[in-house]
Parts: C-alpha cells; sequence; structure tokens
C-alpha cells in the first residue's frame, strides 16, 4: 500500500453513513459521495454481461411499429411501461420485456450492493455471498444498493434535480440508437437498462 500523501491540509475523513434498519441490520459505511473508479471498474465489469435493454427496447418497437403501421415512439413507449393495451395483440412479448427489466434490475442491485460490501465494507465479500440470505437480508441488500445509487448519483436529491430539458424521443432517436456502432461502446448501458425500467 502507498504511503500517505504530504498533505499541506489534511482532508476531513469521510462520514460513515448507518444503512438498513433494526429489522434487517445496521451497517456503518463510509460515504464518499460517489463511487471511486475501482469501484466504477468492478460494477462496469460484473454487469458487462447483463443485456442491453435499451437497444432491445429499441429493435422490438422498430418491428412492431412496422407490423402495425404504428409510430415507433409510441410503441417504444407503451413497451417500456408495459402498455399491454396499445400492444394487446403482442402480450407476450411485453410480458417479457417487462420480466427483463426486472432481472436486470435485480441483477444490477446485487452487484452495486457487491460492490459497496467488498470495497467499504469487507474486501474478500463476493457477489455469491450478496445472494445468501443467512450472510444478509434481502431487505439490507436492497438498502445497500440504494446507498450505492445515492453515491452514484453525487447524493443529488430531486429537489435539486434541474428540470427536464431533455426532448421527447423521436423517430430518429429511434433509428440512431439501434446502430449497431452506438449499442455497445463500453458505457454502463446495464445502468440505462434498468433506468428504462423505472420509466
Amino acid at each position: 500500500m502507498a504511503k500517505p500523501l504530504p498533505f499541506v491540509v489534511t482532508p476531513q475523513p469521510y462520514e460513515l453513513v448507518e444503512v438498513g434498519n433494526d429489522t434487517c441490520g445496521k451497517l456503518a459505511i463510509k460515504k464518499i459521495g460517489s463511487l471511486a473508479p475501482n469501484e466504477q471498474e468492478f460494477i462496469k465489469r460484473l454487469s458487462a454481461d447483463l443485456p442491453d435493454l435499451k437497444r432491445d427496447a429499441v429493435r422490438l418497437a422498430q418491428r412492431i411499429a412496422k407490423e402495425q403501421s404504428f409510430s415507433a415512439v409510441d410503441v417504444h413507449s407503451a413497451l417500456i411501461q408495459g402498455n399491454t393495451e396499445l400492444l394487446s395483440d403482442y402480450l407476450e412479448e411485453v410480458l417479457d420485456f417487462q420480466a427483463a427489466i426486472n432481472l436486470v434490475a435485480n441483477q444490477r442491485e446485487q452487484i452495486l450492493a457487491t460492490c459497496i460490501l467488498r470495497f467499504r465494507v469487507d474486501p474478500e465479500w463476493e457477489l455469491a455471498d450478496t445472494g445468501n440470505a443467512d450472510l444478509i437480508s434481502p431487505e439490507l441488500v436492497r438498502e445497500v444498493a440504494l446507498f450505492a445509487t445515492r453515491e452514484e448519483n453525487g447524493w443529488v436529491t430531486e429537489e435539486e434535480t434541474p428540470p427536464e430539458t431533455e426532448q421527447p424521443l423521436t423517430e430518429e432517436d429511434l433509428g440512431k440508437s439501434s446502430n449497431p456502432k452506438s449499442s455497445r461502446n463500453g458505457q454502463k448501458s446495464s445502468g440505462e437498462s434498468t433506468a428504462i425500467g423505472a420509466a
């Protein structure tokens, strides 16, 4: 391990945050205000095999729109929201996509919790440990994953979030999203995938 840096002014110690509750147990976890680069790399590596739901949603929306002469944007929105009224002829595919959203969200939750537990609590902690209810309850896993998400987002609250300035999705945007060159470029698409599910 490297020697401490020769600070002229010593940095303030990180705050310890209690994560959990009296039922599932509490852990004191160091709050940094972001995810460290090694933590980001860990999450990226473990998320590499997760399905790219953003790309899959665009492709499915484009196919259904073509078959039904619908707007691809409307189909995409209905697919993300699980709107079975508009997509009643594609009920099985909508349900399968919603199941995929839930599965990826659960897997990402496990990865986020594992990251925090490994780098800030126990360096021996593994992904399999996170799924072992004898070691940690599912409720505490969710709490730790939520803590990780807050670190990832810099603890920005909804009140501090600027008003939406994003333009509505267009047919052109959907065309760009399905471009194989931009579907997997090393960015954390798995995180975007779960965001889709929450839309």
